[in-house]
């Protein structure tokens, strides 16, 4: 009867213990960043509903540079086009100069300064993500294409006749552009499908199509400023079959588009037309001239 009880004793100084310390474990939060997670030297607080973290880990993961004030505690983090600064204790921060209320301040525990996970990375522009079952929050930080930023990008694109009516405006020629670091994970396969053949009806964010026009001229307005790949597929010359698509535009438009719908690309505007690829920069409020020549049809 003592061992018993004895047992029982043992069993209930257990679950005193010991059971805490497993529910702790399951109270953690986690942070994701693009599917990465965050490793912060204390775990995220969760204080009046508003999650804290440590300043550093979230700026830098944000691609913004990180700063510290020691006579005014202030913290502050730095893009190219975003600013944030809070100081500790203050219900206040400052975004590029306007002033925003914090729903809980910046503040020190066991030495470590935390700040509010949310209102830094949406003020960054990226988007937050709580699961409430998994105690997970993800962050998808903003894309490099600033869709408040645009440009144009312009030109002519022409082939030759013959050698008495010379140069004619390749008239519905496609002309691609598409973002360097596009990602074709996630999206619509059969809308990225059309937009591989030249469907312009195709929507798919952040790429573009257009053809042609009978002038030989081509023009895409209020293009998100970034760097992009153009593809013009020519539709009056054709290039010599007997030789392979170059490993530079396979690999280029590959890495883009993934190998499925490369295929279908590749089918419809590089194995017989002759094209070119350039890499082009957009820049705000300005227009990027890109022309061609074609030259002679091979056949």
């Amino acid at each position: 009867m003592r061992k018993v009880l004895l047992l029982l004793i043992a069993a209930t100084l257990a679950l005193v213990f010991f059971a805490p310390q497993a529910l702790a474990s399951t109270d953690r939060v986690q942070v994701f960043v693009e599917g990465e997670e965050l490793s912060f030297d204390i775990d995220p607080v969760i204080k009046d509903g508003v999650t804290l973290v440590e300043f550093r880990g979230i700026f830098e993961k944000l691609d913004m540079s990180v700063g510290w004030n020691n006579e005014t505690r202030t913290v502050t983090g730095e893009s190219d086009d975003t600013e944030i600064e809070l100081t500790l204790g203050n219900d206040f921060a400052t975004v590029n100069g306007s002033t925003e209320t914090l729903g809980v301040p910046a503040q020190t525990m066991d030495g470590r300064t935390l700040v509010p996970l949310r209102f830094i990375s949406e003020s960054s522009g990226a988007d937050v993500f709580w699961d409430n079952e998994n105690r997970t929050i993800t962050i998808e930080k903003p894309s490099s294409y600033n869709s408040n930023k645009t440009g144009d990008v312009s030109g002519t694109i022409t082939w030759q006749y013959n050698d008495y009516v010379g140069t004619r405006g390749d008239v519905n020629a496609d002309v691609y552009l598409i973002p360097s670091n596009f990602d074709y994970e996630g999206v619509n396969e059969t809308e990225l499908s059309l937009f591989a053949m030249g469907i312009q009806s195709a929507e798919v964010d952040g790429l573009h199509l257009t053809t042609v026009n009978g002038n030989g001229e081509y023009q895409l307005n209020n293009i998100p400023i970034g760097e992009y790949v153009l593809v013009v597929s020519s539709e009056n010359t054709t290039r010599d079959l007997t030789q392979p698509v170059s490993d530079y535009v396979e690999n280029t438009v590959n890495s883009l588009l993934g190998n499925e719908v490369y295929s279908e690309f590749e089918l419809f505007n590089l194995k017989r037309d002759k094209h070119t690829i350039e890499i082009i920069e957009v820049q705000e409020d300005r227009t990027i001239d890109y022309s061609h020549d074609f030259g002679y049809t091979f056949i």
